[in-house]
């Protein structure tokens, strides 16, 4: 994702800008599946912002990870989110960023995984 400067987080959604994520499709034979995506449990909500993702360890503090499909609307953690599947080799687009769950956004540095399970319906 890169660096931030708490400057990132001055603008009125009080977040840093989209970085685009792909997954790619292996998926022989899409037509009319579904594939839905969950991103993490829901334990891993943040706990003032639930459609965020809490950091770990030393992290910022008041900030939380926002992920969001293609149209950027936001997934929260473990809600299944559903679109139709594509073919092998296509690419499912995500959006990530930081985003400001309470005021005052401290710094610090952080990794977040996010387990992703993808099931074709």
């Amino acid at each position: 994702m890169g660096s931030y400067s708490l400057g990132d987080f001055k603008n009125p959604e009080r977040a840093t800008d989209w970085v685009k994520f792909k997954l790619t499709s292996i998926c022989k034979e899409p037509v009319g599946l579904v594939a839905r995506f969950t991103f993490g449990k829901a334990t891993d909500a943040d706990p003032d912002a639930k459609q965020l993702f809490k950091m770990l360890g030393s992290a910022p503090t008041h900030v939380g990870l926002e992920i969001a499909n293609e149209g950027k609307r936001t997934i929260e953690p473990g809600k299944p989110y559903e679109t139709n599947a594509l073919a092998t080799g296509q690419d499912f687009n995500f959006f990530v960023r930081l985003r400001e769950t309470r005021y005052s956004v401290g710094g610090g540095a952080f990794t977040r995984p996010v387990d992703v399970t993808v099931e074709f319906l």
